[in-house]
């Protein structure tokens, strides 16, 4: 009996040893491993982002013969004369697509000595005038729909008038407005709050996410409310 504890006993041993051995082998194996293991990883290319912030640029109202300090000029009426006028809306290079307007105020009496009939009327045909969601005109109010472009692009408000001809050398191509044949019979025609007068100012909106042109509109009524 004991020869067979002693037995037991040294079978008991060889195993604890055993053990060990190979306790220490998988560690001695994992250190090697962990020494020279090589993580598997990888990186794309950098796709750079840029934005250009959108703008409305060199937006201007132009005409010639502009009196700078006043903005206005004043000008002679005869019977049946054919007036030179080339006001224009300039809208400069790399603007955002926009709705532009412009908005042309008269005087009560305007119609009374300026044809406004005259040619199909006096507002160029690049223009169309502002409607509302219900089929009704706004009064004075014109818009065109600008592109963006590399390059200034000007609006001719005033249609040309060329006598009949297509020539660029008539005097009055790039715009003209006409006075009545009849002025009325009024003798206070000479004080200045019976002088007809004409005036324009442009305007200018982002066109997307505004909508439509009336939509538009109404954003820079809520935005100049003294103005338009």
């Amino acid at each position: 009996m004991e020869k067979n504890m002693k037995e037991s006993g040294v079978v008991k041993k060889l195993s604890l040893s055993t053990i060990a051995f190979i306790l220490a082998a998988i560690m001695l194996f994992g250190g090697v491993v962990g020494a020279t293991l090589a993580w598997l990883m990888d990186k794309t290319r950098t796709i750079e982002n840029t934005f250009t912030l959108g703008n409305i640029n060199l937006f201007s109202l132009e005409e010639p013969g502009l009196d700078e300090s006043t903005n206005s000029q004043v000008l002679d009426l005869y019977v049946d004369q054919k007036i030179v006028k080339n006001p224009y809306l300039t809208v400069g290079a790399y603007t955002v697509p926009c709705y532009v307007y412009v908005k042309i105020d008269t005087s009560e009496n305007f119609a009374d000595y300026v044809d406004v009939t005259f040619n199909g009327g006096y507002v160029n045909t690049i223009w169309t005038q502002l409607e509302r969601p219900d089929g009704t005109k706004v009064d004075g109010v014109y818009y065109l729909v600008h592109q963006k472009t590399d390059e200034n692009v000007n609006y001719q408000i005033l249609k040309g008038w060329t006598d009949g001809t297509n020539s660029l050398d008539q005097p009055y191509a790039k715009g003209m407005l006409k006075a009545k044949s009849v002025f009325p019979e009024d003798a206070g025609y000479y004080t200045d709050d019976k002088r007809p007068t004409i005036s324009f100012t442009g305007y200018a909106v982002q066109e997307k996410n505004i909508g439509t042109a009336y939509d538009g509109w109404l954003a820079l009524v809520a935005e100049y409310p003294n103005n338009t």
